[in-house]
């Protein structure tokens, strides 16, 4: 099984890319994790649902009967008129997305921002900034590599 749309979602976001490579628009019903697609996707694909209410967001196919898809997390249902959006996202990308997963996981990601110090005997905290004096996030840590996954323009809106 691959990593969650949760969290791939905000690191396609911060980098503008979200891998597209097809799409298809019309009405839409996710019922009980599966859907309906025009497309053929492979399983372990992930997909982007946009214009619903409820169901926005990346989603990984684990199953595939006769156009019918099942997919992971998909625990709304809903009727909608929309765009899903066929991903082809690289393994190097995957793998970025499970070292930011497991960091923010971390001690070291639940305590970022904060630098332990020991002056004299005496525990002190100091916050670590980054260039704008703000905390230190995930966005800090792994801008190196997140940087060569960047585009200046998103095409999807979720």
């Amino acid at each position: 099984m691959g990593v969650a749309g949760s969290i791939l979602l905000p690191i396609m976001r911060e980098c503008n890319n979200f891998f597209d490579v097809c799409s298809e628009s019309g009405d839409f019903e996710l019922n009980d994790g599966k859907i309906a697609l025009k497309n053929i996707y492979r399983v372990n694909q992930y997909i982007a649902l946009t214009g619903s209410l409820l169901v926005d967001g990346i989603y990984q196919i684990i199953a595939r009967h006769e156009g019918i898809y099942t997919l992971t997390g998909a625990d709304e249902n809903e009727r909608w008129n929309g765009l899903i959006f066929g991903l082809n996202i690289p393994g190097d990308f995957i793998r970025l997305c499970e070292d930011i997963d497991k960091f923010n996981k971390s001690k070291a990601g639940q305590l970022t921002g904060y630098t332990s110090e020991n002056v004299l005997g005496a525990h002190s905290w100091s916050r670590a900034t980054n260039k704008n004096g703000l905390p230190v996030q995930w966005q800090d840590v792994f801008q190196i590599r997140l940087r060569p996954f960047n585009r200046i323009f998103s095409s999807i809106r979720i």
